[in-house]
């Protein structure tokens, strides 16, 4: 799960100056979505893994967009 971040982490940066900030955020919404109704109909354990790989779009991506997002928007230090 957590090597999934590694890559999105990387290209998080030019995702998001490519297509704004606010929809990098839908864009890992469509993703939770995606991986949990994934996980509502498994019924195999080991089909989890795959899904994990959505946990750097749904966490990085969006943890890297809500930042650069806080940042525009919140007012000069100083």
């Amino acid at each position: 799960m957590c090597l999934s971040e590694v890559p999105f982490f990387y290209v998080s940066g030019p995702l998001i100056r490519k297509i704004g900030p606010r929809n990098v955020v839908a864009l890992s919404q469509i993703g939770y979505i995606v991986r949990l109704v994934y996980y509502s109909v498994l019924s195999d354990p080991w089909w989890v893994l795959p899904a994990e790989l959505l946990h750097g779009l749904t966490f990085a991506a969006m943890w890297a967009a809500t930042t650069d997002y806080a940042h525009g928007i919140a007012p000069g230090m100083g």
